[in-house]
């Protein structure tokens, strides 16, 4: 499991899909709340990340909601940040999709797309809210800058800027430096 998690979170999600589904099966045939607790998002994510967007959402929408019934803060919080990244990835994504792609999310493109800003906002909005009752600064860090990524596509600088100091602020002493670098990134594009 552990190696499935590590493999969808960075980027080889198509090699941990099948052991995560395993998972994710078996955690929800025996109830076992622990694996649950750990697969749900991770499966989610794969999911998204090899394209299926409709799957993925309703894993990580499922599962921020068992997440709140079961009161894990922590892992609703990251089950809503996956989720704004995935609504924010459609407004902010200069690639152009496959056809294979747009024939395989047809549906939620068509659902979607023109509420993707403010379904990006609102899953990034709540996970900053749940991250900082829970203490995961990091996540309401990068959080933050996501909002001024998105700020930055609606073509509002100031919001971007504002949005950008406030992730600054929020990771000061987290040492992460690659959100560092984001965020400076970020200032810059929205001078």
């Amino acid at each position: 499991m552990a190696r499935a998690m590590v493999l969808a979170a960075t980027g080889s999600a198509a090699e941990a899909l099948e052991p995560l589904a395993n998972i994710s099966g078996y955690a929800h045939k025996s109830e076992n709340k622990f694996l649950l607790g750990w697969a749900e998002n991770y499966y989610g994510l794969a999911l998204a990340s090899v394209g299926d967007l409709g799957a993925g959402e309703k894993v990580l929408t499922d599962a921020a909601a068992m997440f709140a019934e079961w009161r894990n803060t922590p892992q609703q919080a990251e089950a809503e940040w996956i989720l704004g990244q995935i609504f924010l990835q459609m407004t902010t994504s200069k690639e152009r999709p496959s056809l294979a792609f747009l024939r395989q999310n047809w549906s939620f493109l068509l659902r979607n797309i023109l509420f993707a800003k403010g379904r990006a906002r609102e899953h990034l909005e709540r996970c900053i809210a749940l991250a900082n009752e829970c203490g995961c600064a990091g996540l309401a860090a990068h959080s933050r800058m996501c909002l001024g990524r998105l700020a930055l596509a609606e073509g509002d600088p100031a919001e971007a800027r504002k949005s950008f100091a406030n992730a600054r602020e929020a990771s000061q002493g987290l040492g992460w430096l690659q959100l560092e670098k984001d965020i400076q990134d970020g200032l810059s594009a929205a001078a």
